[in-house]
């Protein structure tokens, strides 16, 4: 069967990664997923390879064949990077290194690196790719790594790249270890909602759907060796957020608790090179995002 090409996608068991092959399957792309997790239902249509970015040789496995790889694994929370960093750097420096060594040994087309918007840290809002990087954590200080290690491996192999630094991504299905998936969560449990600090700091949410579709046009875009901005272009605040949800859970009650260490006090996307040179703009806003995912989270549609 004719194909648009060969993906490897690392992470592809993610709720970022499950979008994101269900759109370039129906593309017309051949995906193989590397991920550690055993191979779930419903993926008979994709390769699955079992295995972990420390293992160099199945690196090379994994990337013999393909044209693009979309680098999505990684470790991604922030106050558990202050607890095990050596973690965080065997996973997100020393897992992208093997995954870049396999690529460029076997030929691939173009490397897609999913970066992070915590490289930013406290320069002032909006975030620009110009912006000299400010990481505040572990995490942020890992995923800096593997931006380094991207552009190095052009200078020292030619391998082609694009980085995308995604800002805080949502989705109905998003686990329970992250922001709103523990909030809904939470209201299930009839626990009250905890909010860090006062919450006014303010973050850019942008739906996976959109965030795949970014991918993709990196991936398919003759732009390369660049940085971009993967967000909405628009903030909001935690309480604001938990007045949307308060729409779908009346009785809510929130808590004030302590703000972690390592977070800024607002990430907000300049997407404007994104949008002309990747010819790619966020086709879900904010509020009517959140708003469609909380209604399907609480009216059980996930």
């Amino acid at each position: 069967m004719q194909t648009n090409g060969k993906v490897l996608v690392t992470g592809g068991t993610g709720f970022i990664g499950t979008e994101l092959v269900e759109q370039l399957h129906k593309k017309g792309y051949e995906v193989t997923i590397l991920d550690r997790k055993d191979k779930p239902s419903g993926l008979e249509h994709v390769k699955y390879i079992k295995g972990d970015l420390s293992n160099p040789a199945k690196c090379v496995y994994a990337c013999a064949g393909q044209d693009y790889v979309i680098h999505l694994a990684a470790k991604a929370r922030i106050p558990e990077s202050f607890i095990n960093p050596d973690e965080y750097f065997d996973s997100n420096v020393t897992g992208t290194r093997n995954i870049l060594t396999a690529a460029s040994a076997v030929g691939v087309r173009k490397f897609v690196y999913a970066g992070s918007s915590s490289v930013y840290g406290n320069n002032t809002a909006p975030n620009k790719p110009t912006h000299k990087p400010d990481p505040l954590n572990y995490y942020a200080m890992s995923k800096l790594f593997g931006e380094h290690l991207c552009r190095q491996y052009k200078i020292m192999f030619g391998l082609n790249y694009n980085i995308l630094r995604f800002f805080t991504v949502y989705s109905e299905n998003q686990p329970t270890s992250l922001l709103f998936g523990k909030f809904a969560q939470m209201v299930k449990d009839g626990k009250p909602v905890t909010i860090h600090g006062d919450g006014e700091f303010k973050r850019d949410y942008i739906h996976v759907s959109d965030v795949a579709k970014a991918c993709i046009a990196s991936m398919e875009s003759k732009v390369k060796n660049d940085t971009f901005n993967v967000g909405t272009g628009n903030s909001i605040s935690v309480n604001a957020v938990v007045e949307i949800l308060r729409k779908h859970a009346p009785d809510l009650e929130a808590i004030n608790v302590d703000k972690p260490r390592g977070y800024a006090p607002e990430t907000l996307a300049d997407i404007s090179k994104t949008k002309n040179l990747l010819h790619w703009s966020p086709e879900i806003k904010i509020v009517p995002g959140l708003n469609s995912m909380f209604e399907a989270i609480f009216n059980g549609k996930v």
